[in-house]
């Protein structure tokens, strides 16, 4: 039997889920209006072919993450004064070389590059410097 203090207290809960409800709906209405535009910029299609390009290229992707596994791998050794053999070095380079020629992957490190200098930018903007943010 559901006394009216639950009921109240079901109200009460009801009224503040649709203020909240109601609060964020302009924040989603800009979120999509937002989305809409950056859909519709030109190069964009051709932008989102590219990232697909890498993303659905499981071999691709494999050989990059080798050669990110074996870069680190190096850069810890030398880190740590321990030798690096050559066929250790002659086998990076060869992996390197191998996805640079792929214009897939050439592709996919520029737009990386792009991503990485906006979010410095967006670090350094003025509008962070004034309101003490970061990012």
């Amino acid at each position: 039997m559901e006394t009216k203090t639950d009921t109240a207290a079901e109200e009460a809960y009801e009224y503040q889920e649709s203020q909240a409800h109601l609060e964020l709906l302009p924040i989603k209405e800009g979120t999509e209006k937002l989305c809409e535009t950056i859909v519709s910029q030109e190069g964009f299609a051709e932008l989102h072919k590219k990232i697909e390009a890498f993303i659905t290229d499981e071999k691709l992707k494999h050989e990059y993450d080798m050669l990110n596994q074996r870069g680190a791998l190096l850069q810890q050794k030398s880190e740590a004064g321990m030798e690096i053999d050559e066929k250790e070095l002659a086998e990076f380079e060869k992996l390197r070389t191998e996805l640079l020629a792929n214009k897939t992957m050439t592709d996919f490190l520029f737009m990386k590059s792009i991503w990485k200098t906006r979010k410095r930018l967006r670090i350094y903007s003025p509008r962070n410097l004034h309101n003490g943010s970061s990012i």
